[in-house]
């Protein structure tokens, strides 16, 4: 939870990842939440009719009710999305530790 706990506040090019940068119109997020232990179940239970296909779990929060996500299903376990209401589910890297080095402070 550490390297998660250290996103928050941090930003990012979408020109870093190709499919981001065709899918949305913004250039930069910044991570603006890492969900606590206590917000995981109640962010869980809003997103999951939402997330449960792709087999991910939000994380985090950009601005807009955007989130970064985990996956959570032997398929995809540990990688890195951008979920969005409107743009759907983005994959942006195979680990935490992948992406966390494409952050930067905001």
């Amino acid at each position: 939870m550490d390297e998660l706990s250290s996103l928050e506040g941090k930003s990012f090019q979408t020109r870093l990842f190709d499919s981001l940068e065709k899918a949305i119109p913004d250039s930069n997020l910044e991570i603006m939440e890492v969900f606590s232990i206590e917000k995981l179940e109640i962010i869980w239970e809003n997103f999951h009719l939402y997330t449960s296909q792709s087999g991910i779990a939000p994380v985090a929060e950009f601005y807009g009710n955007m989130v970064l996500c985990l996956g959570c299903e032997s398929k995809n376990l540990g990688k890195v999305c951008y979920f969005d209401f409107d743009f759907g589910c983005i994959e942006l890297s195979d680990s935490l530790s992948e992406f966390s080095k494409s952050v930067q402070e905001s």
